[in-house]
């Protein structure tokens, strides 16, 4: 499918129209947003599931009830967080005053995934537009229909055509998109798609943000409520079949609680019911994919681990799949699982629990499981992730209020709260000297007076308090002044 020629500038055109119309504009926009998808819950729910498989349920949760939040919170916050801000100004720049302003990029291409094809296009499409931008989405392809959900959903709400522009297809659309020069590029998926879009938006200097995929860890010491972290694994590891960006692929126990919480989580593993509208998950993205998934644990179980749950695929839906002590090397421990399988590998000490939390290229999110108000602060400062949670799992994702975004090869940027606006907004530096005077002290002609007169205050400001230090400052602020008042004659003089 081709893209048209204009699509980057007619959205470029619309973001200056929509930052022309003033922040009311902006609030309506995502008030009626809200407001129709609100009434519309049992549509969109439907829909979602449809496109996906998920249990309606699932995508209530997952899917729109983030999207909600989201709009609901920039509507209260967004003009607030994105007000100019007053900055100091140094010393030497007397007269003169200083600010940020956040200003929109203008073209936005968002790429979406398939995990969740909904919730992930459009959060950081109206976080765009939110901070003044608009929106070229290019929904996944792995996910057919999500791009005629969300031009229904805005076009619902009103919204200029060029602000929220939908552009289907695959690697070509993003390849052919890119190559128009967007303002700015987010990209949520997997690291190797990632690394492909940071490659082409680099050879023509496009910022961009990625979100990637993480391989989080889970770790539960000796003191954790073990049925609550047994059902915690359970959600973190299985929900939407695995397809999570901070699923817990990774459950680290200490050694002392080690088969208590494996019979439990088995047992949690077991009372799952995948498939069917009412079921907890639905089916993978694919069959291979699912194949794919089950090859990894028999590998492992090939290694010496042991499987704690029967490797089950039936109806298109892969079933949970726990694996005990796998070997280190194995591709269940080193690739992102992406599917409803979890490694469970005791640990003896805090240390080594973070060492291995730690161990991994990626860097997206973590949990915590303790009693232990000190031990668990201790763990998550010392975690290299972009989040952490304690005796919770995943559901941080959905807040509107914390950033999300990973560290290490998960990505870089981040969005959802303060910081999602300010990752689609260009802060600018403004400098405002109204004071009248008709020359500055560092201007020129510099004369045999301008060292002196910087030295002697610079001494006083920046160096060891000395009375005298002090004096000979106050001695040069009238040669500052002087030459903030002089006027250069036409011989320079």
């Amino acid at each position: 499918m081709n893209v048209p020629a204009d699509s980057i500038v007619r959205a470029r055109a619309a973001s200056a129209r929509l930052r022309a119309a003033g922040w009311p504009a902006r609030l309506e926009l995502l008030r009626r947003l809200r407001l129709n998808m609100a009434a519309d819950l049992d549509g969109l729910a439907g829909e979602i599931a449809a496109v996906t498989g998920k249990p309606r349920a699932e995508a209530l949760m997952s899917e729109i009830y983030p999207c909600l939040e989201i709009l609901r919170y920039y509507e209260r916050e967004a003009e607030k967080i994105l007000a100019p801000r007053r900055r100091p100004t140094p010393f030497f720049f007397t007269g003169s005053d200083s600010r940020i302003e956040y200003r929109p990029y203008g073209a936005v291409l968002v790429i979406g995934p398939y995990n969740f094809p909904f919730q992930l296009t459009f959060i950081p499409a109206v976080t765009a537009l939110a901070a003044g931008n608009a929106a070229v989405i290019k929904p996944s392809e792995l996910a057919p229909g999500a791009g005629s959900l969300l031009r229904r959903v805005f076009a619902a709400a009103g919204t200029d055509p060029d602000l929220a522009v939908v552009e289907e297809g695959g690697r070509e659309k993003v390849s052919a998109l890119i190559e128009q020069g967007p303002d700015k590029v987010f990209f949520t998926g997997g690291a190797p798609g990632g690394r492909a879009v940071m490659r082409l938006c680099a050879e023509r200097t496009i910022p961009l943000c990625l979100e990637l995929g993480g391989k989080s860890p889970m770790l539960v010491f000796d003191d954790a409520d073990i049925e609550r972290a047994a059902q915690g694994a359970a959600y973190g590891a299985f929900s939407n079949s695995g397809q999570v960006c901070v699923s817990a692929e990774r459950v680290y126990v200490q050694r002392p609680v080690y088969g208590e919480f494996r019979a439990a989580f088995a047992r949690a593993a077991l009372a799952v019911k995948p498939g069917g509208p009412d079921g907890d998950y639905g089916p993978m993205i694919s069959r291979e994919k699912a194949e794919d998934v089950m090859a990894m644990a028999r590998e492992a179980a090939e290694g010496g681990a042991e499987l704690l749950t029967p490797l089950k695929y039936e109806d298109g839906v892969l079933h949970p799949i726990i694996v005990s002590d796998p070997p280190p090397s194995c591709r269940l421990m080193t690739a992102e699982i992406f599917g409803p399988a979890a490694a469970v590998i005791p640990f003896d000490e805090e240390e080594e629990g973070i060492t291995l939390a730690n161990s991994r290229h990626g860097g997206l999110a973590a949990s915590v499981w303790t009693r232990d108000r000190r031990r668990a602060a201790r763990t998550a400062a010392a975690l290299e992730t972009g989040s952490v949670s304690v005796n919770d799992i995943v559901r941080s994702v959905g807040s509107p209020y914390l950033p999300f975004g990973g560290h290490k090869s998960s990505g870089f940027g981040s969005y959802h709260g303060p910081e999602g606006l300010y990752e689609f907004s260009r802060p600018t530096a403004i400098m405002e000297n109204f004071s009248g005077k008709p020359s500055e002290a560092n201007w020129f002609p510099y004369g045999p007076d301008l060292y002196a007169a910087m030295r002697d205050p610079m001494r006083a400001l920046f160096g060891p308090f000395s009375p005298a230090a002090w004096r000979r400052a106050a001695g040069a602020v009238k040669l500052i002044k002087d030459r903030r008042d002089r006027r250069i004659s036409d011989d320079g003089k």
